[in-house]
This record gives structure tokens, C-alpha cells and sequence, in this order.
């Protein structure tokens, strides 16, 4: 549901006061019922998520070397491993898609939240089971970093509250934490 002007005015005003999150958090500061209340005016709240948004250094260390690492075509909708979930608009050339390939198969992605890889952008990764703690994810979020800035956006990287292996992607690659991601649904 749209939001009404004036609640939006009004939930401006009082995030403004609302204390920043702090590097350590690992769970949401119990904070924003406010903002739950003023949205519930509209439409019912059913999920409320948050965590840190972290924001790439100006030089970023160049990924590790790896023959299977290269940006994502339409062509490799095929190969995805199962496990990923993933659908067509990953593939699609305007979200920066970037793959790690295993025998043939994407195990490991990064690629643009929303269908564009200019202006402010959020990652998406995603890496099959088998083939975590491979530094896989790292490979392929640097690299999709690099592909958004080649596009002239601003990549940013966000990690679920509860998401402690985002988070320590996000340590390896000495993002910076640069604020909070709310989401109310």
C-alpha cells in the first residue's frame, strides 16, 4: 500500500531522532515501533526486518584469482545450482550479475537487488551450501562491486541482523558500516 504524505512526514521526523546502529549489534536495537504504529494506520505490519548497511572502501582489493569467476548472461539461467533459488531477472544484463562457476555449474552469485546497476545499489548474494566458507561469496561481491562503479553507481552491501556469515563477508572485504536497513511489510 502507498503511504500517505503526511505519515511519511511524520515517520521523517521521528527516525531523525532515532540512535544509529553501532558496528556490534547483532540484533535490531528495539527501536521503530513508531514507525510500525504510523504504517499499521495504512496496512497491516506482518514482517519487520533490520540490519547494518555497509558501504565499499573508494579501493577495493581486487578478488581472488579464479578462472570460474565472471559476469553472468542470459545463457547461464541454465546452470544455476539448485539450491540458489534464483530467478531470470538475476541473468539479465542491468542488475551487474556476477557468477562463480564449479564444473559448469553457478554456485556462487552477487548481483543487484533491484533491476538497475546505477546510483545507490544493494547486492544480493547467494552461495549453495556445498560450496561455502570457500571465500566464494567474498570473490563474487567484490567483483560485482567493481562491475557496479564501471556502470557509475554506488554499491552497498547490507546483512540481516541474524546474518553473522554477511557480516563477516563484510568484514573480509573491510566494507564500512554506514548505517541501518529497515524494512516493515
Amino acid at each position: 500500500a502507498d503511504t500517505p504524505l503526511p505519515t511519511l512526514r511524520r515517520l521523517a521526523s521521528l527516525a531523525a531522532k532515532e540512535p544509529a546502529w553501532r558496528l556490534g549489534d547483532t540484533a535490531p536495537p528495539e527501536r521503530g515501533e513508531f514507525v510500525r504504529r504510523a504504517l499499521e494506520e495504512t496496512a497491516p505490519v506482518e514482517v519487520t526486518t533490520a540490519g547494518p548497511v555497509f558501504a565499499f572502501p573508494r579501493v577495493l582489493a581486487p578478488p581472488p584469482e579464479t578462472t570460474s569467476l565472471r559476469a553472468l548472461a542470459p545463457a547461464d539461467a541454465g546452470s544455476a545450482h539448485a539450491e540458489l533459488e534464483l530467478d531470470e531477472a538475476a541473468f539479465e544484463p542491468d542488475v551487474a550479475g556476477v557468477g562463480a562457476f564449479a564444473d559448469g555449474q553457478l554456485v556462487a552469485v552477487c548481483f543487484c537487488v533491484r533491476r538497475r546497476a546505477t546510483g545507490p545499489t544493494e547486492a544480493r548474494v547467494l552461495t549453495a551450501p556445498a560450496f561455502r566458507a570457500r571465500g566464494l561469496g567474498s570473490a563474487v561481491v567484490a567483483r560485482w562491486a567493481q562491475r557496479v562503479r564501471e556502470r557509475g553507481g554506488t554499491p552497498f552491501f547490507s546483512a540481516g541482523c541474524d546474518d553473522a556469515p554477511a557480516r563477516a563477508l563484510a568484514a573480509r572485504l573491510r566494507l564500512e558500516l554506514v548505517g541501518e536497513d529497515r524494512a516493515w511489510r
